[in-house]
């Protein structure tokens, strides 16, 4: 078990702190490796190293006279072009919060190489002011996704903001019962698609804009199949 925690620590290393342009050398990936607890030479480097290029892993080693032999992690699942298109998504999104914004651009910067990573900066700006105020969204979503892959409705509260930020629900704290059909990002919102057997339609809503009834930690999965075979007719 220790050799297996060692090489996967020199993978990760690789990952984070090397690519084309930095290489890292023996005597830096041992020193790294001691750092962290694990003892390792000079052969047992070169041993993990070999691991890791059998199991599929883009390493290049380069070697040369009278030059250290030096390390660096070369393919990566995302290319830089990929990731700031994924980084904007997210700057721009106005169901995200200013904090899990961040955060999520933060995690994505570390599937970039180290240089890349430096580079990988919102190129679109949006004010605070236009942000969601909770991550409230994130336990909708999950709740949703579980209420169309069970055929089962959701339900919740809707509202809208006055001029002091201030929520207002629709037609006085209503709960509404839906069969979600789909989840759709328009116009850099995130809509909830679903037919209303009250109102006998197919209907949306802003999924920041769902509240769970009663004061609950999110909108609620109710039993009862959902009126699925009504939403596609409906929808097409």
């Amino acid at each position: 078990m220790a050799n297996k925690n060692r090489v996967l620590f020199l993978l990760k290393y690789l990952q984070q702190h090397s690519d084309e342009q930095h290489a890292l050398t023996t005597a830096e990936l041992i020193s790294a490796l001691h750092e962290n607890g694990y003892n390792i030479t000079n052969l047992t480097l070169r041993d993990d190293i070999e691991t890791l290029i059998e199991s599929g892993f883009d390493i290049s080693v380069t070697k040369g006279s009278g030059v250290p032999t030096t390390y660096s992690f070369i393919d990566r699942e995302w290319t830089l072009p990929e990731l700031q298109i994924l980084i904007d998504a997210i700057s721009s999104s106005q169901f995200l919060t200013t904090d899990k914004s961040k955060e999520l651009i933060r995690r994505l910067s570390e599937l970039a190489s180290p240089s890349e990573a430096e580079l990988l900066k919102p190129s679109i700006l949006v004010s605070e002011h236009v942000k969601a105020e909770n991550n409230l969204i994130f336990i909708n979503v999950q709740a949703i996704k579980e209420g169309i892959e069970t055929d089962r409705k959701v339900q919740f509260q809707y509202f809208n903001y006055n001029l002091r930020k201030e929520k207002i629900y629709r037609n006085n704290g209503e709960v509404y019962t839906l069969s979600p059909y789909a989840t759709i990002w328009m116009n850099d919102r995130y809509y909830l698609v679903g037919y209303s057997e009250k109102r006998e339609k197919v209907v949306s809503f802003r999924i920041d804009r769902m509240d769970p009834p009663d004061g609950l930690d999110g909108i609620v999965i109710v039993r009862g199949l959902a009126g699925t075979n009504q939403i596609g007719r409906l929808c097409k």
